[in-house]
């Protein structure tokens, strides 16, 4: 005991250091606002913390966390003392973080090394300024990382001065076991990932960890690469010199790497993401590890041997400080992050509770929600979002675009339908003019005075006269052709596709080769692949024309302005015939599926996680089944020229359709279901889907042989809890 009292004393002033780096850190941060989940989770504790049998829960709301009994215990107590307090919540993750950050440093002071005092102090120093933290010290789930690393570490401690003291061995002993089961009672460790074997995931893991820069903040190898890349070269050339030098180094260096991988293993695959660095709370604990590897390498001089014994100290310690500012720097970048992201959110939700006032609406609907407003990154960017009314928070990151575009045509959801501008910092009405489609068909003469520019300026494009027919050729094997139109009386929110008459020679045939539609509007004169994209599969090579029919029911369609321009992309190497373009509703094109109204049940638990009050809105294709329920869904393709029958399409947990009102199956399909009826209903039950989530429901006509016939139906969203 009197050697611990001698370390402890000895070791005030590492001490004090470590807690000014923390608290440098992230103590001009705790007065942010609270993050989308960070709200949800208070809510939802705060729903708990009256309910039986909560401490005995060992799933946090979201399943990867694998609370434990202690964690909750942690929560519920805090929920009910501070309640939502946001900064007091920030304030509990900031003092766990300043102890276990001095806890590193009493663990590494006791590792035998030569240079004890200085591995101990960076090590802490780096542990407390790093910039994978930020999630687990200020995220409110990130708590039970915390917690369960605290108590590891101090099992840790415990276990290395039984170890090494001569007296009381008995109590550490026992003290390490306790806390190594308040370990286990905090966060219970996932199992070894089933991506354990894959070289990829663990390369991108570890370049997090030892590259731990947010490329959403920071651009793609921007100077602080370069700075990395710099400070480590000759601390590895060090490395190489110490590890052949210095057994004692080469050693420590093995051992401690060894035991990075170990505490990696069980998130291997989808911890860290590579570049929002979402994930790295469950890196807490391994961050022990790769600061003390990191610290061998920064001080690797140190320990080649005794000759210039104060020179390569000083020069360790200069590599340390370097290294300790780059990090700080990236851990206050990620934090500013978090903080303006949260008070954008603030700004946001202001605007929603005055748009509740004037419209007493349930939902808000809003494009454009900022993807950091919350620390759980969104399932889809380019969604509608609904906000609950009455609190502000999340009912759901994906509604169908197709439906609400359809509910605005007739006038529904108008006034709380919103985008969020960033430039004017505000929500705006979504801008839908025209109303209607001021043109139904181009022919060719037509078509060509829309070209941008005109038809002179085209390479690659000539105009056939006689039959009225734009030609299109591309000779290269990379790309196809394609032309740009003015997109002038073209309407947002009318018709529900956009068709081209069209024959197509290519000089092979693949299964990939696609007509495509890009536009852009007055807001976003861009173009984006993700977001204002439409495409279907192009026939070629039989001489005949064919009408392709490209869906506009995405949000990027209605929800981004005016149409100003669209521009049609074909196969690579293709040579183009355009006859016609127009537009059309697609009623004897799309299958239809609604939902039945007499099957939706109200939910008795408001909250499912990051979800709360989840929208059951038939008319915009919004529904949960849970328990024991079935939703009910009807059908009907007996609009469809060369129905008989029909196709249901499941996608996979939480992944929704890129192109809903495509006629190909989705990337993200998880099952599909035969329906021999033209027209019925068929239930879902909550067997019949596998997981908790949304899981996004399509169907689609077939015919003979059970081939695809149209386009598939409005999608439907359902939560499955």
């Amino acid at each position: 005991m009197s050697n611990l009292l001698q370390l402890v004393g000895s070791a005030r002033f590492a001490i004090v250091l470590v807690a000014i780096a923390c608290f440098a850190a992230y103590l001009p941060f705790l007065n942010a606002p609270a993050h989308l989940d960070d709200q949800f989770l208070i809510s939802w504790l705060t729903h708990l913390k009256g309910t039986q049998a909560t401490f005995l829960n060992f799933a946090g709301p979201d399943k990867l966390d694998y609370w434990g009994p202690l964690t909750h215990f942690f929560f519920i107590s805090k929920a009910i003392f501070i309640k939502k307090s946001i900064w007091l919540w920030r304030l509990s993750g900031l003092l766990i973080h300043v102890v276990t950050s001095c806890i590193v440093y009493l663990i590494v002071r006791r590792l035998p090394s030569d240079r004890a005092f200085l591995v101990a102090l960076a090590t802490a120093l780096l542990f407390a300024v790093y910039p994978l933290h930020p999630e687990a010290v200020f995220w409110i789930s990130g708590k039970a990382s915390e917690l369960s690393a605290m108590f590891l570490l101090s099992a840790v401690f415990c276990g290395l001065s039984a170890y090494q003291s001569k007296k009381h061995r008995s109590l550490w002993l026992i003290g390490s076991i306790f806390l190594i089961v308040l370990a286990l009672l905090t966060q219970v460790n996932l199992p070894i990932s089933n991506q354990a074997f894959n070289f990829q995931k663990w390369y991108q893991l570890l370049r997090n960890l030892f590259f731990p820069i947010n490329n959403e903040i920071v651009p793609k190898y921007p100077r602080e690469y370069r700075f990395m890349y710099f400070l480590l070269a000759p601390c590895l050339a060090g490395t190489l010199l110490a590890l052949w030098k210095n057994k004692r180094f080469a050693i420590s260096a093995l051992v401690t790497f060894v035991i990075l991988l170990l505490t990696c293993l069980p998130y291997v695959g989808f911890a860290c993401d590579t570049r929002s660095l979402y994930g790295s709370r469950f890196l807490y604990l391994a961050s022990f590890p790769a600061c003390l590897f990191l610290t061998y390498l920064l001080t690797s001089f140190a320990h080649i041997g005794k000759r210039f014994k104060a020179l390569t100290t000083v020069i360790s310690a200069v590599f340390i400080l370097l290294l300790c500012i780059f990090f700080l720097r990236m851990t206050w970048q990620q934090n500013s992050s978090y903080r303006a992201a949260t008070n954008v959110l603030k700004t946001i939700q202001k605007s929603v509770s005055v748009v509740v006032a004037k419209t007493a609406s349930p939902y808000v609907f809003i494009r454009d929600l900022p993807t950091n407003s919350s620390v759980v990154p969104p399932p889809l960017q380019y969604s509608i979002a609904a906000l609950d009314g009455p609190t502000g928070l999340l009912s759901a990151w994906v509604v169908p675009s197709e439906r609400l575009k359809r509910s605005l045509h007739e006038g529904n959801y108008l006034s709380t339908s919103l985008r969020w501008d960033k430039d004017f910092l505000s929500l705006l009405a979504f801008d839908l003019t025209p109303l209607t489609n001021q043109i139904t068909e181009l022919n060719g003469p037509a078509i060509v005075a829309r070209m941008m520019p005109g038809l002179v300026f085209y390479r690659t494009a000539s105009y056939d006269a006689a039959n009225e027919l734009l030609i299109l050729e591309s000779n290269s094997t990379v790309s196809g052709p394609a032309v740009r139109l003015a997109a002038d009386g073209l309407s947002p929110i009318d018709s529900d596709f956009l068709y081209i008459d069209a024959r197509i020679n290519a000089p092979a045939v693949t299964a990939n080769q696609e007509v495509e539609l890009y536009w852009t509007t007055r807001l976003y004169d861009d173009y984006n692949h993700e977001d204002r994209r439409s495409f279907t599969q192009a026939q070629v090579n039989d001489g005949q024309f064919h009408r392709y029919h490209l869906p506009l029911s995405n949000a990027g369609y209605f929800a981004n302005g005016t149409i100003a321009a669209i521009t049609l992309g074909f196969p690579a190497g293709s040579k183009v015939w355009i006859k016609s373009l127009g537009v059309t509703d697609g009623k004897n094109l799309r299958a239809q599926l609604s939902i039945e109204p007499s099957s939706i049940k109200p939910s008795f638990n408001p909250y499912a996680s990051p979800y709360y009050q989840y929208p059951q809105i038939p008319d915009l294709g919004l529904a949960q089944v849970e328990g024991l329920d079935e939703l009910v869904l009807n059908y009907s393709v007996v609009n469809i020229e060369g129905a008989n029958s029909a196709l249901v399409e499941i996608s996979e947990t939480n992944k929704f359709f890129k192109n809903p009102n495509g006629s190909a199956l989705s990337a993200a399909c998880l099952k599909t279901m035969p329906l021999s009826a033209k027209e019925g209903q068929f239930s879902l039950k909550r067997s019949d889907l596998p997981g908790s989530g949304i899981y996004s429901i399509r169907l689609m006509a077939t015919g003979p042989n059970a081939q695809p016939v149209g386009a598939f139906s409005d999608v439907i969203n359902c939560l499955a809890r």
